[in-house]
């Protein structure tokens, strides 16, 4: 990830939040057939996609605000999204949106580990307070903060 990127994970209306690990955090999965429906909304919306390893596909640029799939053996998969703060988010947020609706599913922030509403201004908000941003806003800050432990 890069540090102009901001991460959420989504999680299926009515699953417990993600657990966090000493290696990151365990995502829900969602079960095959949302996933099927997700898979059709997100190559019309944003084209086929580009598997970059066995099992994970990204729909959107590499070097842009994307949506990623990562299957599971059985199906079942877990749907998370990059937004790049470098560019406008509202559209992509909204996108967001309505693939949270086609699922049936809530996004998390995994920088404030927490669920956020499913609204495109909830996930701006949640974006604009994001290190991703804080660092588009001033890299040299960020950066210092970095270098000191903050």
């Amino acid at each position: 990830m890069a540090i102009w990127q901001f991460d959420l994970t989504f999680v299926p209306i009515g699953d417990p939040m993600p657990v966090q690990g000493p290696d990151g955090h365990e995502a829900r999965s969602f079960r095959a057939h949302k996933v099927s429906a997700a898979k059709a909304w997100l190559s019309e919306r944003f084209g086929a996609p580009r598997e970059v390893l066995e099992d994970w596909f990204i729909y959107g640029p590499n070097d842009g605000s994307r949506v990623d799939l990562l299957f599971n053996p059985d199906g079942s998969a877990e749907i998370s999204a990059r937004i790049d703060a470098r560019s406008e988010a509202v559209e992509f947020a909204t996108a967001l949106c309505e693939l949270s609706a086609l699922v049936d599913g809530q996004p998390f922030s995994v920088e404030f580990w927490k669920l956020l509403e499913v609204k495109p201004s909830a996930i701006g908000l949640a974006l604009e307070r994001s290190r991703a941003a804080a660092f588009i806003r001033d890299p040299e800050k960020v950066l210092r903060g970095a270098g000191s432990g903050a």
